[in-house]
């Protein structure tokens, strides 16, 4: 199943899935978090969506869901 985008309805806000040559994944979406509140509203509607979070160690949170990713970047 491929997503062609992402709605953020919390935000307001709509991204494109660009394809990549993923070992794990194909899609990849980058959202930006302009406060720590908007981050927790953004974390939560991924989850409602069916993204599960991947832990990594760089500082970006990263959600995944049938190969495609959403990286959360914060900017606060």
């Amino acid at each position: 199943m491929k997503m062609k985008y992402i709605y953020l309805k919390t935000i307001n806000w709509s991204e494109r899935f660009e394809s990549v040559k993923g070992s794990y994944y194909d899609y990849v979406a980058t959202i930006y978090a302009s406060s720590k509140e908007k981050e927790k509203e953004i974390i939560e509607e991924l989850t409602l969506k069916g993204f599960r979070e991947i832990k990594t160690n760089n500082g970006i949170l990263v959600f995944e869901k049938h190969r495609h990713v959403v990286r959360l970047w914060r900017f606060y």
